[in-house]
């Protein structure tokens, strides 16, 4: 059971990262003229894209760390 757990938890925080270096590399690309969007998204997704690729995994592993015993 708490391996079923585990490795789900890996998938997500391991989907999360390369979510968020794909969202970054949007970012730059739309930054870079290549993707004919505002640049506003541009600045949004290279944000949002560090966020989640740099902070939000680590939040979630120390809230998902089982407590001291």
């Amino acid at each position: 059971m708490t391996e079923n757990r585990d490795r789900n938890r890996f998938l997500v925080l391991q989907l999360m990262r390369i979510s968020g270096a794909v969202l970054f590399v949007l970012g730059v690309m739309v930054m870079g003229g290549r993707l004919d969007w505002p640049p506003v998204l541009g600045y949004l997704l290279i944000v949002v894209g560090l966020f989640e690729a740099l902070f939000l995994p680590t939040y979630l592993a120390r809230h998902w760390r089982s407590p001291p015993e």
